[in-house]
């Protein structure tokens, strides 16, 4: 057996990511909202995406190998000389930060760069790690990293040599993410530089175009402005119209649909509605609290 190269590994990882959005988050969202309602799932829906995460790797390792993994022909393994199967203490570790792993991100970003949208921060930290996976070919995540936990091929070797997953397939893509990450460092340097000069709260995030992103704050701000959702019972995120003039969360609506697949209906007028003829309001927002959810409820 041999190291792992950059494809296999980056393959395996989206091939877990695929599973674990599908068949793990769907279910235990689904299972959350039965037992204690919508409203509980919008308030922690990011956590329960990290616990299912979390979930998955350790009842997965627990049998030797995650599906992505399986997929790909990989093999989990501690690094050192000789290389050594993980053991149940390092598999539940590994399962543990990568649940945390955004949590402890977002964190990072607020206190290090506070200046700075934490989804900013994450995004160039995640850039960030996928270059050195494209140049070393070694971890697929921070936490492999920190963990030393490596991946080893079960192909033969001559294939892995031939096939589109050969070693330093992605070296030059790896360069390119370098010199992106580069000239980011560089605009940034730049803008803050100014912003001491000209002694003000220059917001250093803005791009060339001068977008601003807003803060958390400011998304509940807007959630709070665009109403109550009356299937959730709590602020509209998202909202989305539907046909009939009713608005809902996205994600509510999305739910309401799929749970009644043979021709969902309005739970207000029992008008027909699709996703496809549902509508975003990206710019709505309420004018008083609504009463039956719809716009006629908004109007002055």
């Amino acid at each position: 057996m041999q190291p792992a190269t950059a494809p296999y590994i980056l393959r395996s990882l989206y091939k877990d990511e695929h599973i674990i959005d599908n068949h793990v988050t769907r279910p235990l969202t689904g299972l959350v909202t039965a037992l204690f309602g919508a409203h509980w799932t919008n308030r922690y829906d990011s956590h329960l995406g990290n616990l299912a995460k979390g979930l998955y790797v350790a009842l997965s390792l627990i049998r030797g190998q995650t599906l992505g993994e399986e997929f790909c022909d990989l093999l989990p393994v501690t690094r050192g000389n000789p290389t050594r199967m993980m053991g149940i203490t390092r598999k539940l570790l590994l399962a543990l930060l990568l649940a945390l792993e955004p949590v402890a991100l977002f964190h990072f970003a607020v206190r290090m760069f506070p200046a700075v949208p934490p989804h900013d921060v994450i995004a160039n930290v995640r850039k960030f790690t996928l270059m050195l996976l494209f140049l070393f070919e070694t971890y697929g995540t921070l936490v492999h990293r920190l963990l030393g936990v490596r991946h080893l091929s079960l192909l033969p070797s001559q294939k892995l040599q031939n096939d589109d997953g050969a070693p330093n397939t992605y070296f030059g893509l790896g360069i390119l993410v370098l010199l992106e990450l580069i000239v980011r460092l560089w605009r940034y340097m730049e803008r803050r530089r100014l912003a001491l000069q000209q002694g003000s709260h220059y917001d250093v995030s803005r791009d060339e175009e001068g977008q601003e992103h807003e803060d958390s704050d400011a998304d509940d701000n807007q959630n709070a402005a665009a109403g109550k959702c009356m299937l959730c019972l709590s602020n509209r995120k998202q909202p989305t119209a539907t046909s009939c003039g009713h608005i809902f969360c996205w994600r509510c609506l999305l739910d309401w649909i799929k749970s009644n697949s043979h021709g969902a209906i309005c739970p207000f007028c029992r008008r027909q509605i699709t996703v496809q003829s549902s509508v975003p309001l990206y710019l709505y927002v309420a004018k008083e609290a609504p009463t039956a959810g719809g716009v006629h409820d908004t109007s002055a």
